[in-house]
């Protein structure tokens, strides 16, 4: 049968700038975690592939509302919607990602196909205008 869960997650970054030895500034979310800045891979439960409060280096606060469902043994699809609220600072951003994967099992174990898509509206890599659209497709083996 179908199996799942479903999620909720909050953050909040307080302002604050801090200065480091070398005179580098690190404001708001990268002084939460500063090596993976403009890498999406935060340590902030509200981030997806593509956008989080680190990324946009604002003080705010973030909610992601989702699910993961295994609807056949082989598949698994995760959806979240995110806001994140940092404005005065900057404009407000949302966010919908979806991830499909199929591992295909038998002879093929150990293979993924993996689809993600971020649609990121406010668009913060473009002026915060319109959608900034990111699909992956990935294709790996675990061996």
């Amino acid at each position: 049968g179908v199996t799942g869960q479903i999620f909720a997650a909050y953050d909040q970054i307080p302002s604050r700038a801090v200065t480091l030895a070398n005179g580098q500034t690190l404001y708001n979310g990268g002084f939460i975690s500063p090596y993976t800045q403009q890498y999406s891979a935060d340590p902030l439960y509200t981030s997806i592939m593509d956008y989080g409060l680190v990324d946009a280096s604002a003080s705010g606060h973030a909610w992601k509302f989702g699910f993961l469902l295994h609807p056949l043994r082989q598949v698994r699809i995760k959806y979240s919607y995110s806001i994140y609220d940092t404005a005065p600072y900057l404009p407000n951003v949302d966010a919908n990602y979806l991830d499909v994967t199929y591992s295909p099992g038998g002879f093929w174990k150990g293979v993924s196909l993996r689809n993600r898509l971020a649609l990121v509206h406010s668009n913060p890599y473009g002026g915060y205008r319109g959608t900034f659209i990111d699909d992956r497709l990935m294709l790996q083996y675990s061996f």
